[in-house]
């Protein structure tokens, strides 16, 4: 085996061209966070990892009809074929057509009559830019892919059949569904990550008040990256939204028509946020709201749950001690380029330009300052892109509703009745009784994560810290608390670093107030933690 050169593992490079848009070998969000737990002396023997393919030599992008993929692989595993070497990094790995292996292309098939399939769920799974086809999952009779934590899990699966659509035929399918007509109740949440979202979204659905629940659709993240990168026009993302979302709702309701009200949790904003102004358009009618947390606390909670899925063990003793940087150098350090864009796109993206008397420049946050602490700084830069993209997109008004992590754990069903009032969607409950109840908090105390890389003992996936969230209540500010996951001296680097996004730090990171539009950014908070 040829091993890679390797850089000095303290030098760190302080320019990379971030001239247009990512190439190809540049890594997204998923992927460089995937690299956090994968990093190590292994890696060295591995191919480079690169970002989405963009060209594919098979002939599918002048298909004019649906067909079969004959996959080479099962779907739920490595892209190389290999076993998952963590659950993490199952949900870490975005879809992808190399999820198949070496396909083939069957024959051709009536996919629109198998949509409306009530026992095999036939559900979007990825959008192909290398082949303008949106490829689908058909799963064993039975079985159904949204009962797992995250949906792109489950749609690895039990998997019976995969399909190939062109993006036009499948825009022209999706609009004969009675959905394109009439949408109905659609509920969309966006979210900071490790915030109560997973837990919200399947509580809607074990209350038994109409609702069921679709967690995580990759096909979402994968049109952000299509505009991420200019691989597509405005108008092409918007008619690929609208045809997924609408085959994914349309199939729900042949599935479930006892819970018309839909509820889409996506993954967090840092790696979809790009969908969120497209969706108003893409389907009238839907609501969007954000869920969030104490963002140190989101931090505290990525951080600690890499740590534990990752890999190799003299990596995650560098984690320990804040060095694990030095082991991203043993594969090329795939996760900085990553980074700088990451403060590139809160300093200079137009979509994400704060008000017009707030400006923020690339020396406003220094991203070395994030590097040098590994995987801690790289979760707090992607949660620091995640609330800048939280307030700016609530500021144009998108959000129907906000609801924080700390709230819902303290009130839990009696928040589902506040935000289906809130929606205009509670005379669509059959029985209220529960809400509000013991027994409705009941389903709070459920795994919501289990199966799905992201499970704990505790917390919030089973009805949140109760001790840390009355000592918050309690604390006389920012710096009197305690973060629920990280000790005292890592607290204390992911701070410094948050306040240099001084507009955000001004509020003391309350996303909540931040994202309203009549707030003005340059207000100094009271209250309020980073």
């Amino acid at each position: 085996l040829k091993l890679k050169s390797l850089p000095d593992f303290l030098a760190m490079p302080q320019d990379l061209s971030l001239a247009g848009f990512p190439p190809e070998d540049e890594l997204d969000d998923l992927r460089a966070f995937r690299e956090l737990l994968l990093a190590g002396w292994p890696r060295l023997f591995e191919a480079t990892p690169t970002g989405a393919k963009r060209k594919f030599s098979g002939h599918l992008e002048e298909l004019k009809m649906a067909v079969e993929l004959l996959p080479g692989k099962s779907l739920d595993t490595r892209p190389c074929g290999g076993a998952w070497q963590h659950d993490m990094e199952r949900l870490l790995t975005p879809t992808s057509l190399e999820d198949l292996g070496d396909f083939r292309v069957g024959e051709a098939v009536d996919f629109l009559s198998m949509l409306s399939h009530p026992r095999r769920e036939l559900l979007p799974y990825h959008v192909s830019v290398a082949t303008k086809t949106i490829l689908a999952v058909q799963h064993d009779e039975g079985f159904s892919p949204t009962g797992a934590p995250f949906m792109f899990v489950g749609q690895r699966q039990h998997v019976h059949r995969i399909f190939a659509v062109p993006w036009d035929l499948a825009a022209d399918m999706a609009e004969t569904l009675p959905e394109a007509q009439d949408l109905g109740p659609v509920l969309v949440i966006q979210m900071t990550g490790r915030c109560g979202s997973t837990v919200l979204s399947k509580a809607m659905e074990w209350l038994e008040v109409g609702c069921q629940s679709i967690s995580e659709p990759e096909v979402v993240t994968d049109i952000h990256e299509m505009l991420e990168r200019g691989l597509c026009a405005r108008e092409e993302a918007l008619k690929m939204l609208r045809a997924v979302l609408l085959m994914t709702v349309h199939q729900r309701r042949k599935a479930n028509p006892d819970k018309p009200m839909i509820v889409i949790k996506n993954r967090s904003l840092s790696c979809c946020w790009r969908h969120c102004e497209l969706l108003p358009e893409a389907l009238p009618g839907v609501k969007q709201i954000f869920q969030w947390r104490t963002l140190e606390d989101v931090i505290g909670s990525f951080h600690v749950a890499i740590e534990n899925a990752t890999i190799s063990h003299h990596t995650r003793w560098l984690q320990r001690q804040g060095m694990d940087r030095l082991a991203w150098a043993l594969n090329g350090s795939p996760v900085v380029p990553c980074m700088q864009r990451m403060v590139e796109t809160m300093t200079s993206d137009s979509l994400l330009a704060l008000q017009a008397d707030i400006n923020m420049y690339e020396g406003d946050l220094n991203v070395w300052k994030f590097v040098e602490h590994g995987s801690l700084g790289y979760q707090t830069l992607r949660c620091l892109l995640c609330a800048h993209a939280s307030a700016v997109l609530g500021r144009k008004g998108l959000w129907a509703y906000t609801l924080s992590y700390e709230d819902l754990m303290l009130r839990k069903s009696a928040c589902v009745t506040d935000l289906l009032q809130a929606l205009g969607w509670l005379h669509l409950v059959p029985s209220r009784e529960i809400l509000g109840t013991p027994q409705g908090d009941k389903v709070f105390l459920k795994d919501a994560h289990s199966g799905g890389g992201f499970a704990k003992a505790g917390g919030s996936t089973v009805g949140g810290d109760q001790h840390h969230l009355k000592k918050i209540s309690a604390s006389g500010g920012p710096l009197d608390r305690a973060n629920a996951h990280l000790p005292s001296w890592q607290a204390m680097i992911v701070r410094d670093l948050l306040k240099q996004h001084r507009p955000l730090h001004s509020f003391g990171y309350d996303l909540k107030v931040a994202s309203e539009p009549e707030t003005s950014l340059s207000s100094v908070a009271t209250h309020g933690g980073a």
